[in-house]
């Protein structure tokens, strides 16, 4: 498996490069391309490394959300954050997840929530508008799920 995550390192590589050229359309295309690409390989790397597996889709959402920033667009970055929530809330339904899964999802949800608090907190004259609560009572349930879901020793 390490062949597609080492496209997927390749395309986060140029988005990163593209964006500090301030060329964040051509940034915004290579984390998508990433993205689909994370996605695409997920299920089975989740079964070999969940922590890497969630951390690829994760990572690649924070790079278009940043990407629509830059680009004013605030709307699209809310969506991405959605989504991420989505992706997140699907991993967690899946049957007979390990608890090594179910930390990783955990990790991720607590990933999610700090990039969210960050997001709220730089832009919260330009997102004044974008019904926040839903996102933040989403992404509190889905925590307290994967909480539960940890058997402990």
């Amino acid at each position: 498996m390490d062949v597609p995550i080492f496209h997927w390192e390749e395309l986060m590589r140029h988005a990163k490069k593209a964006f500090q050229e301030n060329a964040y359309q051509d940034a915004l295309d290579l984390n998508t391309s990433a993205l689909l690409f994370s996605k695409r390989h997920f299920e089975h790397l989740f079964d070999q490394d969940a922590d890497r597996a969630i951390a690829a889709v994760l990572v690649s959402y924070f790079n278009a959300i940043d990407n629509h920033i830059a680009l004013y667009n605030f709307i699209k970055a809310r969506a991405c954050f959605d989504n991420a929530l989505s992706f997140l809330i699907a991993a967690r339904s899946k049957k007979s997840l390990t608890d090594t899964q179910a930390e990783a999802i955990l990790h991720g949800v607590s990933h999610l929530h700090n990039e969210w608090c960050r997001f709220l907190q730089a832009n919260q004259h330009e997102i004044s508008d974008l019904k926040l609560s839903t996102f933040q009572v989403s992404l509190e349930t889905l925590s307290s799920q994967c909480h539960q879901s940890i058997r402990l020793h």
